[in-house]
């Protein structure tokens, strides 16, 4: 049974392998000693117990070094996208309220308002620091932040207790043993690649870290370490099935989530021997919490699954209250995973959580047989090859052109990325156009580069609504035909 003194190293097997990569392997007891030499740096640098803790860094062993050190100093991880700008990660820097940056190299000569240290650090005596005291279920494990629909990013807020009861509750699908080798396939900073780290901690199983998370990168990390568990978003899978990539023998589960899965993907994975499972679930409930197999999927090829228990998926109506299978409502789930709440914003983890339910906002049902289907990702969310893009944000830097009078961006499908993001504009001058290099060097500064506009189309004006709301509907269904 998984114990959570697994986070600070105190349950698993130290001769068991914990990380390989192509130079190198570490054990457990290994992986520990590099652990406890780093929090002692860390506690000579002053890091406090519960201070927040930005991690600016890739997939690699010392990314999760460094995160295993701040637990043994008591402190809280902020993993940060690699891909934001100086201006999202000073923004984010702020709000999360770090006042110290670990960074790679390659980011750490950036102007930030924060102490900003390179990382690896060295290592100057022998000393190491354990953490002596228990761990308490309900402490906060990471702060890890996700797109909204209005607003900035948020950040959620996920206890040690919520790690623990996901990796729980997918042991049901995925039955770990000590000879599993994860396939850290996804970034770090997104809550399916941080599942990995705290699944493999839980269980004493290990991590594989490719050199890349492109597709060479994963193929030839299936070559050669042959993973047994993997996930993907469906842009990485695609690849490799283009690629001509099959799965190694050994790979038992490949976990599919974070955007729109075609079904042609899931046939094309389900043909060349891919053993898919469906996922679905968010950030705010620290991983997937229903899953549809490979066999399910004959039979129901568009379900996101079944809820694995304890979890509980109820469609409700606008007063939440229940609906009956095969109405159309808003997904709440139930879990003993579920976020803490958001950080600092207690207004919207008022409205999200209500009586062990998240709300999750997006639109769905349920069939007779307890199916999940769902109908509309998180109202207005564009989900571009796995990452979320709020189209609010990318609005209200479009309107700051001098030339530009009015936008809205929406998504649109998209063969490689699932979904990829448009923008209608309206020009104050209406002779006027913008290239799509003048939109790209103009937003390049303020955005990372997933969010900024593949596509631009002209409008004389928007519509909206009688409120006044742009009705981005109309614009998907107007250029979904082009």
């Amino acid at each position: 049974m998984p114990s959570i003194n697994a986070f600070l190293l105190r349950t698993q097997n130290p001769e068991l392998p914990a990380l390989h990569t192509k130079d190198s392997s570490l054990t457990y007891s290994e992986l520990k000693s590099r652990v406890g030499k780093t929090a002692s740096i860390l506690k000579e640098l002053g890091i406090s117990s519960s201070e927040n803790v930005a991690v600016l860094g890739k997939n690699d062993t010392e990314f999760i070094i460094l995160i295993l050190a701040i637990w043994q100093v008591g402190a809280v991880p902020v993993p940060i996208n690699l891909r934001f700008t100086q201006n999202e990660i000073m923004e984010l820097l702020n709000f999360s309220d770090c006042k110290v940056l670990f960074a790679t190299s390659n980011f750490s000569k950036m102007d930030l308002p924060v102490k900003v240290y390179s990382y690896p650090l060295k290592i100057k005596s022998g000393n190491e620091y354990f953490s002596s005291e228990e761990l308490s279920p309900d402490k906060t494990a990471a702060i890890i932040f996700t797109s909204g629909t209005s607003g900035k990013a948020k950040g959620v807020e996920l206890s040690f207790n919520s790690f623990l009861q996901s990796a729980k509750i997918g042991n049901q699908l995925l039955n770990y043993s000590n000879d599993d080798r994860w396939l850290a396939s996804l970034p770090f900073y997104h809550i399916g690649g941080f599942s990995i780290i705290t699944r493999a901690l839980l269980y004493g199983t290990s991590v594989i870290l490719p050199a890349s998370l492109n597709t060479e990168g994963l193929a030839s990390a299936l070559n050669n370490f042959s993973p047994t568990l993997a996930s993907f978003v469906p842009t990485q899978l695609k690849r490799l099935i283009e690629n001509n990539i099959t799965p190694n023998e050994e790979l038992r589960h490949v976990l599919l989530g974070g955007g729109h899965i075609e079904d042609k993907l899931f046939s094309s994975a389900f043909f060349d021997g891919w053993n898919v499972t469906k996922v679905y679930g968010a950030t705010e409930t620290a991983s997937f919490v229903t899953a549809l197999t490979r066999d399910e999927w004959l039979d129901k090829p568009k379900s996101a699954g079944k809820a694995l228990l304890p979890n509980l998926i109820r469609i409700v109506n606008e007063s939440r209250f229940q609906l009956s299978p095969g109405e159309i409502g808003e997904v709440a789930v139930f879990s003993p995973a579920l976020m803490k709440g958001y950080y600092k914003n207690e207004e919207e983890t008022v409205k999200k959580l209500s009586e062990g339910f998240y709300f999750s906002g997006d639109l769905g049902f349920l069939d007779e047989d307890g199916y999940l289907f769902i109908e509309a990702k998180r109202t207005d969310l564009i989900v571009t090859g796995g990452e979320n893009v709020n189209p609010n944000e990318v609005e209200k830097i479009l309107i700051e052109h001098d030339l530009i009078d009015d936008a809205a961006v929406f998504p649109l499908k998209d063969d490689e990325w699932g979904e990829i993001v448009a923008a209608a504009i309206v020009m104050k001058k209406k002779s006027h156009r913008l290239t799509i290099d003048e939109l790209e060097e103009f937003l390049k500064h303020d955005l990372a580069n997933y969010k900024i506009p593949q596509k631009i189309f002209y409008e004389k004006e928007l519509p909206r609504s009688e409120l006044g709301k742009v009705l981005r509907s109309k614009l998907i269904d107007k250029y979904s035909l082009d």
